[in-house]
């Protein structure tokens, strides 16, 4: 019997095994069919999302926005993204709770992964091996699809390939695995298991990629791989051995039967072999002892009995298995352990009550507490108060649902207060009952990322909402994206703008050059600023300032270039005007003095360089002031831009015209090449502006003096050339007016003695230099000194005396004749006070008043009044005399002036009349009281002399008006007679006495009061 069932054993045992292991395979390649199914229509979905972006890419600047649509209408991926050649993820989809993390994995780096590598070398889609995704935070693959310039890829959660098993293999008694070229599991209904890798990767059944056993979760396999093509991967399926064998064809019941009669037939048998065996068998069993302690060298012996000896072979065997699964396991547990201590992310594992059992390096970083601290510790020490609620709430959802996996987010407190933000991936391990026995937890700390995010946040709302326009564009500068304000500052609509190039901003006002220097700049330094006028969609040209930035990419070219630019077209404009304002004359449109300085700086430094002399010309019209004076001044600035017109008209365009104020103009001759071109150019605007001016209904005529000085010759200095000018152009006018006149040394001597007189006219008055001098004025009819006038003398301590002619002038100019004039009326009228109580009582001193006293309001009338009270001497005692050329120009102040004269008793004399502008509605108007006939009539006075019928016909006119006259410059006993016959009142000259000094004055009032002739000159 017992050979009958041996027998059996032997011929049906291999049939079973085969028939196992061909239902495993068969199986095997029906599930791996299904498996290149899912995975070739994975390809295809994604490929035809490839498809779809490749179309809409050069037209769209979306990237981000199409992906997170394309993967809301997909439910394989987790996440899209698109990578440039170079393996840079230049776009990224997101579900829509996490779309906002957009930019945090812009720039991920590909270039070194295998899948990648591989599938831009091979131009065919590639899967990759298990990894942890950096994007999604879950254990996944990646499947790229490439094209020409990028390639696409899209991350599968491992747990969607495990649920995909789970639910082809759902009404099967086996368990289909799917492991990655390296043995690491992929996808296993059990998704728990996928993080024990030592279970499986160590299997010899998948080195050798056939048919055979292997362990799994301490359970005897049988199993058969199947490759995956198109894919790293492999499908390994298995079933426990105890139910293979519960299913063998009948046979195996016959071979069990056989073998059980034979044993029992065989029990006697043993029965008796029982006590050889015993102590054998005891042997063995303290060698299983001793290898199951860990001490594998103790190996049993050899035995005289095969069997014994086949028992013995399987011990060593066992023996050998054990210390090699020792050492995967060693290997993998060590794999493991670098992996959670290698990376960046806090990996944690802890119970249900919340402590913690595990925890890598990170926790010293996150919580400031190391590894060995941090065990034993609750979690819940760590957990942000305000997180606590939601965070157990998720726990307890979790319980209650049987979730396995699941990510969240919260914030963790380190000892030092400091916060972090988390994004947790969290796998929950139950036992056979469904109870929780912890949570393994792979945390990863989003602070930066939250920081990067505001600041991108930030920057999207400076972006949109920014005065200044933005404007990025690509290294081949084609416009890739623009701001709202830019839209709105230079009317191009952002669909309009983008693809295009930014010289669709191009102005053309703007030579080669600023163009040629904006880009070198941003060729070597990546930068430009300036400002520059460009031009709008409807074609308005508007100032920008511009800001120009270059980000380059690793090899140096440009990856992106950023310009912000504001509208400063206003300011431009309020700039040109202020600039016009202070640089130009707002009446003529001419250069003003300050533009006129600049001008003549320039071109004496271009003289200087070139060699080549020019001219400086000052310019005044003769007789303006009579037409602003007539003609009111409306008129006056009408003639005045003609007059600018005429001056432009005369001279070249390198050539230039200024206007200082008033009727002062300049010219600049610029490179004179010949001598005689200045004097073309004099005489030529003395011609145009000796023409007629039409203003009005009215025709003027004036005329020009101008001065004339030269660089280098005259002078070299800006300062030295105004005043040569200017000192040769009051030359032309004291010749005559309407001439030309040439700066000579002769005119700098001059200026220099007067520029020397008039510093010690200042101090005059305070040294007691001056002194007041009296010319007797005789009543023709009697002979009788009944006036005199006051003259003020200069005694110079060094020149003696000064002739008046030569400082009264300075001291108008200067003003300093105001100060004068005082003085001289507080002399003349103390002296005639003295003398009217001596001499007459009707005595008069005539003071003569210069017009500037009058404008410069220099007379304090009050002040005179009260000077005269205090003297005790009446207003008539006084006479004040006025030049002709003051009642011209009378404004209301002078005229006030004269009538407040008057109006106080103090009589007016009207000096030198008949050279001027005589007019005798003036001496109704001014209530005149003397007329002095000029000296220049009276000079060659003869009986028969044209100057006769002259005197005679003022005397007669001043008679009948009721004003009495005076005749200067009388130095004959003719001329005397002749001006008393004509009936003059009264004469002074040196025929009756030069001016004497108060003391001699004396001396005549006592002695000479009737003499004809008294201190002839």
């Amino acid at each position: 019997m017992i050979l009958v069932g041996l027998l059996l054993a032997f011929l049906i045992a291999p049939q079973v095994v085969d028939h196992v292991e061909n239902r495993n395979r068969t199986t095997a390649t029906e599930l791996a069919s299904r498996v290149k199914s899912y995975l070739y229509s994975s390809s295809n979905s994604l490929g035809a999302i490839n498809s779809r972006i490749m179309q809409k890419l050069g037209n769209s600047s979306h990237l981000n926005r199409m992906l997170d649509e394309y993967l809301i209408g997909n439910d394989i991926f987790e996440t899209i993204y698109l990578a440039d050649s170079a393996g840079q993820v230049i776009s990224v989809g997101l579900p829509a709770a996490r779309q906002h993390y957009h930019k945090n994995y812009l720039g991920l780096d590909l270039s070194q992964r295998p899948f990648f590598i591989e599938a831009r070398t091979s131009g065919r889609p590639s899967w990759s091996d298990m990894f942890l995704s950096a994007i999604s935070g879950h254990t996944s693959v990646a499947l790229a699809i490439p094209s020409d310039k990028y390639t696409l890829i899209g991350e599968i959660n491992i747990n969607r390939f495990s649920a995909f098993l789970s639910q082809i293999v759902a009404d099967e008694p086996i368990i289909a695995i799917i492991v990655d070229r390296h043995g690491q599991i992929i996808a296993l209904p059990d998704t728990y298991s996928i993080l024990q890798q030592n279970y499986i990767s160590q299997a010899p059944l998948l080195q050798a990629g056939t048919t055979g056993r292997f362990q799994l979760a301490e359970r005897d396999m049988i199993g058969s791989v199947v490759s995956l093509s198109d894919s790293p991967w492999s499908i390994l399926v298995g079933v426990s051995s105890a139910y293979a064998y519960e299913k063998i064809h009948p046979l195996g019941y016959i071979l069990i039967s056989g073998i059980i009669a034979a044993l029992i037939f065989a029990l006697a048998t043993s029965l008796m072999l029982a006590r050889r065996l015993a102590s054998r068998f005891e042997d063995f069993t303290g060698q299983a002892r001793l290898i199951a302690r860990g001490h594998y060298a103790i190996l049993p012996q050899s035995s005289g009995i095969r069997e014994i000896n086949n028992l013995a072979e399987s011990l060593r065997g066992m023996s050998v298995a054990i210390q090699d699964r020792e050492h995967a396991l060693t290997l993998s547990e060590a794999k493991y352990r670098d992996m959670v201590e290698g990376t960046e992310d806090l990996v944690t594992v802890f119970d249900p009550s919340g402590t913690i059992r595990f925890i890598n390096h990170s926790s010293l970083q996150v919580i400031g507490v190391a590894p060995q601290e941090s065990i034993g510790r609750s979690v819940w020490e760590f957990v942000h108060p305000d997180d606590r609620t939601s965070t157990e709430k998720l726990i307890s959802r979790w319980t209650i649902q049987g979730t396995k996996s699941a990510s969240f987010e919260n914030r963790l407190v380190s000892l030092s207060g400091q916060i972090h933000y988390m994004l947790w991936s969290v796998t929950i391990s139950r036992n056979e009952a469904g109870a929780i026995i912890e949570f393994s937890c792979i945390g990863r700390d989003t602070s930066e990322r939250r920081k990067a995010d505001e600041e991108l946040q930030l920057a999207a709302m400076v972006y949109q909402d920014s005065s200044e326009a933005m404007m990025i564009t690509d290294g081949d500068s084609k416009i890739l994206a623009v701001n709202p304000a830019f839209e709105a500052i230079t009317g191009y609509q952002a669909a309009n703008a983008i693809g295009k190039n930014p010289n669709i901003l191009k102005s053309g006002r703007h030579g080669k050059d600023i163009y040629q220097n904006l880009w070198h700049a941003l060729n070597t330094v990546g930068y430009w600023q300036g400002e520059m006028w460009n031009r709008r969609k409807n074609g308005d040209l508007f100032a920008a300032l511009i800001t120009i930035n270059t980000t380059f990419n690793a090899d140096g070219t440009v990856h992106r270039r950023v310009a912000l630019f504001s509208d400063i077209t206003s300011r431009k404009q309020s700039e040109e005007m202020l600039w016009q304002q202070a640089n130009f004359d707002s009446l003529t449109g001419l250069p003003n003095r300050s533009l006129f300085r600049d001008h003549l700086n320039q071109e004496i430094r271009k003289a200087k360089r070139t060699g080549i002399p020019m001219a400086l010309m000052f310019l005044d019209l003769d007789g303006f002031k009579y037409v602003n004076d007539t003609l009111g001044h409306d008129m006056g600035d009408v003639l005045l831009k003609a007059a600018a017109e005429r001056l432009n008209s005369c001279i070249r365009e390198s050539d230039s015209v200024a206007r200082l104020g008033g009727d002062e103009f300049t010219v600049i001759l610029s490179e004179l090449h010949e001598p005689g071109s200045v004097e073309r150019a004099a005489r030529t605007i003395l011609q145009k502006l000796a023409e007629p001016f039409s203003l009005g209904d009215e025709k003027v005529y004036v005329s020009a003096s101008i001065g004339i000085t030269l660089y280098p010759e005259d002078a070299v200095e800006i300062e030295d050339l105004l005043k040569n000018a200017d000192q040769a152009m009051y030359a032309a006018k004291h010749e005559g007016r309407n001439r030309y006149h040439y700066f000579t040394a002769s005119m700098q001597e001059a200026a220099q003695v007067r520029m020397r007189l008039v510093n010690d006219l200042r101090v005059a008055l305070e040294g007691n230099q001056f002194e007041v001098v009296y010319q007797p004025i005789v009543e023709l009819s009697s002979g009788i000194i009944h006036k005199a006038e006051a003259l003020i003398r200069w005694r110079h301590p060094t020149r003696g005396m000064i002739n008046p002619l030569e400082f009264i002038p300075l001291a108008e100019d200067t003003g300093m004749i105001v100060s004068f004039g005082n003085w001289v009326f507080h002399e003349a009228a103390r002296q005639a006070a003295q003398w009217r109580e001596r001499h007459h009582p009707g005595f008069q001193i005539s003071v003569n008043i210069s017009p500037v006293q009058f404008r410069n309001e220099g007379i304090d009338s009050s002040t005179w009044f009260e000077h005269l009270n205090r003297l005790g001497l009446p207003a008539q005692g006084i006479v004040v005399e006025i030049t002709e050329g003051l009642l011209l120009e009378a404004t209301e102040k002078v005229t006030e002036q004269l009538l407040r004269f008057r109006d106080a008793g103090i009589e007016v004399a009207l000096d030198d009349f008949g050279v001027g502008y005589s007019s005798l509605s003036y001496l109704k108007k001014f209530d005149i009281d003397y007329l002095k006939i000029d000296q220049s009539f009276v000079r060659n006075l003869t009986q028969e002399s044209d100057d006769l019928a002259l005197c005679e016909a003022i005397i007669v006119m001043a008679h009948k008006l009721g004003i009495k006259v005076i005749a200067e410059g009388v130095e004959t006993i003719e001329q005397r007679i002749l001006l008393a016959e004509a009936e003059c009142d009264y004469a002074q000259g040196y025929y009756f006495s030069q001016p004497v000094t108060a003391a001699q004055m004396e001396y005549l009032l006592s002695n000479n009061m009737n003499t004809s002739n008294l201190i002839p000159g």
